[in-house]
């Protein structure tokens, strides 16, 4: 076979046909994933160094540079890949290739390449001016840029045909999750802390529920590398909400991750809460009753304990 063959590789020179194969690419992976220092850097400075930028937005390709970013073993050549993708950013999330994203951020951070400040490359990526950063989440998660997204956040507050009120459909994406998984296994919430701890219980619900969304949010309870504070802020207001979480397989699994990064007050608090919704409660001996309008249980003498 030859390059020629294949779509769009006039742009890519003397290059294996073999990088561009749906299938002998599988074979370029193998072989990264084999190669010792030398190797690999023989591979970087024949085809990844003068190549990097076509390779990543190549629709096969693309994934043979996301396996040499796990791989890499030199830090200058890290830092160079990493240069010259990260300015791509938009147009990487544009085509959907979240793989190289993710690859470059995980790459830095192993790396210890730390002059990229990934958020601003983000923020500035889906066009967000600087007080609408706390809508960088609901961005990466819809893979909507902001003048989209605000259209849609406007469309929703008209009423219906019937005069009903509209939902404020959360949207959710798998690149989006994934993307915004890759940013929390390694800490990186900077921007995304105010939008995911700010959400609406209605808007905690569906994204804990859906089975592409919840995954990012399990991920930003279970990493190690995401302060314990952030979590505490989430789980302080997905507590109330704790009963409509159970009842799916997506939500049972957030429940569980809140559970393991709780403290002992916020452990105490979903159970309380989970009892108080999911049975008649009121207890004969502790004489407490759940008053869900003010979010805490009252006594019969009065007294009032709020979570």
């Amino acid at each position: 076979d030859t390059v020629s063959e294949y779509k769009g590789v006039e742009t890519f020179g003397p290059l294996p046909a073999v990088l561009l194969h749906d299938k002998g690419s599988y074979v370029i992976q193998s072989l990264i994933k084999v190669s010792d220092k030398a190797e690999l850097e023989d591979l970087f400075t024949k085809y990844y160094k003068p190549l990097i930028i076509p390779l990543s937005l190549h629709p096969v390709a693309n994934y043979t540079v996301q396996t040499f970013l796990e791989h890499v073993m030199s830090r200058d050549a890290a830092d160079y890949i990493c240069s010259q993708l990260v300015p791509l950013f938009e147009d990487l999330l544009a085509e959907s290739i979240t793989g190289v994203v993710i690859g470059v951020i995980k790459c830095c951070h192993h790396h210890g390449l730390s002059s990229y400040n990934f958020m601003e490359v983000l923020r500035d990526a889906f066009h967000l001016p600087e007080d609408q950063t706390h809508l960088l989440f609901r961005c990466l998660l819809s893979l909507t840029t902001h003048d989209i997204l605000v259209e849609k956040i406007e469309s929703y507050k008209k009423p219906t045909q019937s005069g009903k009120p509209r939902r404020d459909r959360f949207e959710a994406t798998l690149t989006g999750s994934l993307l915004l998984q890759g940013l929390f296994n390694i800490g990186e919430i900077g921007l995304l802390e105010e939008g995911i701890c700010g959400l609406s219980e209605d808007h905690l619900v569906y994204l804990s529920c859906n089975v592409q969304s919840s995954h990012a949010l399990q991920a930003f309870l279970t990493s190690t590398a995401v302060p314990a504070t952030a979590k505490h802020r989430f789980i302080k207001t997905a507590v109330f909400v704790t009963s409509k979480l159970v009842i799916t397989p997506p939500g049972s699994r957030i429940v569980e991750a809140m559970w393991s990064a709780a403290d002992s007050d916020l452990k105490c608090a979903i159970a309380q809460v989970y009892v108080a919704f999911t049975l008649p409660f009121h207890c004969s001996r502790t004489k407490l009753i759940w008053d869900p309008n003010v979010r805490c249980f009252s006594g019969t003498n009065g007294t009032r304990t709020k979570y």
